[in-house]
């Protein structure tokens, strides 16, 4: 996944997937083990209470939604973030995976 320094990115289902066939996504739960090191994982619109800190784990059916975004610090290059995948909160069918996160620098035309 490519951000430009500084920027917003939303995670959508194209860069971040996990499907079961008998799981309902919301119940396709991601779970951040390492945080990004370059920027932090956010909620989208989250209007309930003033923190908007860093989230820690968030569901397959908030990707689908469009509620979770990556929020590069600036001039801080590339990184990645290792999570694991539980389906129905089982930890005995649980996957760690990665996202590589590259920074990219803002261009005008």
């Amino acid at each position: 996944m490519t951000v430009v320094d500084g920027w917003r990115t939303v995670i959508t289902a194209d860069i971040l997937l996990t499907a079961d066939a008998d799981t309902p996504p919301e119940q396709l739960r991601y779970d951040v083990i390492t945080e990004p090191e370059v920027g932090q994982l956010k909620r989208r619109h989250q209007v309930v209470g003033p923190f908007r800190g860093p989230i820690r784990s968030f569901s397959q059916a908030d990707i689908n939604g469009g509620h979770v975004e990556f929020v590069h610090n600036v001039g801080n290059g590339s990184g990645s973030f290792v999570f694991q995948v539980s389906i129905n909160q089982s930890i005995n069918q649980s996957l760690n995976q990665s996202v590589n996160l590259y920074g990219a620098k803002a261009q005008s035309f």
